[in-house]
């Protein structure tokens, strides 16, 4: 039983990564346990909103000529 739930949330966050891998910002995962999975999900969810910060940032910037 332990280990389906810790392959469980290894393949969400695999999932995810492949996800962000492809350019798609949509899916942030949420983990509630403070263990090692949970910490890298949460990693993984701050890499997607950071990285979607970073998008809506530039998109909203009009281009400068240098």
């Amino acid at each position: 039983m332990v280990m389906r739930s810790v392959v469980g949330r290894m393949r969400c966050a695999i999932k995810v990564a492949e996800t962000v891998a492809r350019g798609d910002l949509s899916r942030a995962p949420h983990d509630d346990d403070n263990d090692e999975l949970g910490r890298l999900m949460g990693a993984l969810g701050n890499m997607v909103d950071s990285l979607s910060n970073m998008e809506a940032s530039a998109i909203s910037r009009p281009p400068q000529i240098v």
